[in-house]
């Protein structure tokens, strides 16, 4: 994707919101304030067009963020999304080089995410909410991202939006974190919702843990046991190439919201505080069942600002934190969650 290589306003662009609701209303904050900061190689958002299923909810969100003294954009548009066909008109109508899907059907939950990525990649650059599609454990969700990336390269940047794969960018500058996963031989998560989640807690939360991980990470001889409230994952992850590897395990509950991992006998906790993510080197290890405390004590390693906005700004500049075969991958790992098992010899990810 070429954008306009000044920062006029007149050269902006136009970037679209599918989907400004509970969620989405991150990214409208963000992308609202953007120019204000004058980052470097990103573009100019003259317009900002966010959607809502409903018109007046969708114009009350847009003349709410006009009269925040903290926008930067030049023009704020609040219209009706409730559909695909709706998507489609709306990306003809404005043709944004910026689109970022965060928008959940209440009938195909998060599976709309499929359609609104196809219809939105000749435009421009896509950002879209994890996971790609909700796994059905028969892999055909990889389907369509194989379709995508078989296109050939891309002019527009596609990504999946993981805040953990920011995190994990840092990790790898720290000499800390890189002896940690340099040849690691057990790795447990204990990953928990800040809320109750009825049903898809795998789909829900499992990539926040997985994306902390070293790309090019692939999982064997997964066991999974999932009781709808608890979930728990154990494997081996290898790469390829690679003879040995090491066991992972994966803990998922709806909870307090502790979000940590051991590693060697590392006791690692992720917490969130504001709009940023500390890593804290915990005094203690987190138990097995108990709750743990919101602010465990014990040594701050390493602090990473605004994941979300990091995804973004990534993006705008054409280099994505999760490109599309790292989507491929993400994908692959939420679809062997569910039960999925490739016939030998298929690839595990697109060349």
């Amino acid at each position: 994707m070429t954008y306009p290589k000044s920062h006029k306003r007149e050269t902006g662009i136009t970037a679209l919101l599918i989907g400004a609701g509970a969620f989405g209303k991150h990214y409208v904050r963000i992308l609202s304030r953007l120019n204000a900061k004058k980052i470097p190689n990103i573009p100019v958002i003259k317009t900002l067009v966010l959607t809502r299923t409903d018109l007046n909810r969708a114009r009350e969100s847009a003349e709410g963020v006009m009269a925040d003294p903290r926008n930067a954009a030049d023009e704020i548009v609040g219209v009706k999304a409730a559909d695909i066909d709706d998507v489609k008109i709306l990306l003809e109508q404005h043709r944004p080089q910026f689109i970022a899907v965060a928008a959940r059907d209440p009938v195909l939950g998060d599976s709309i995410h499929v359609r609104y990525v196809k219809a939105a990649a000749p435009y421009g650059n896509v950002l879209c909410e994890k996971p790609f599609a909700n796994a059905t454990g028969d892999g055909s969700s990889l389907a369509v991202l194989k379709d995508l990336i078989d296109q050939g390269p891309m002019e527009n940047a596609a990504a999946l939006e993981l805040p953990y794969a920011a995190v994990r960018r840092r990790m790898t500058e720290i000499p800390f974190f890189r002896n940690l996963f340099d040849s690691p031989k057990h790795i447990v998560f204990r990953w928990e919702a800040g809320r109750k989640i009825k049903k898809g807690l795998i789909d829900d939360l499992i990539l926040h843990p997985w994306s902390l991980l070293p790309e090019g990470r692939i999982a064997h001889r997964m066991e999974v046991e999932d009781s709808g409230s608890r979930a728990r994952i154990r494997m081996r992850v290898g790469s390829p190439g690679l003879q040995t590897g090491f066991s992972c395990e994966i803990r998922l509950a709806s909870g307090r919201g502790f979000r940590g991992m051991t590693i060697d006998g590392a006791h690692i906790g992720f917490l969130s505080l504001g709009t940023g993510v500390e890593a804290v080197l915990l005094d203690e290890p987190f138990p097995e069942t108990q709750p743990y405390p919101e602010r465990p004590s014990g040594k701050t390693i390493l602090r990473v600002e605004n994941p979300l906005e990091q995804n973004i700004i990534a993006v705008l500049q054409n280099q994505p934190l999760t490109g599309l075969k790292e989507v491929y991958e993400s994908q692959l790992f939420l679809e062997t969650a569910h039960g999925y098992a490739p016939e030998p010899g298929t690839p595990l990810k697109p060349d």
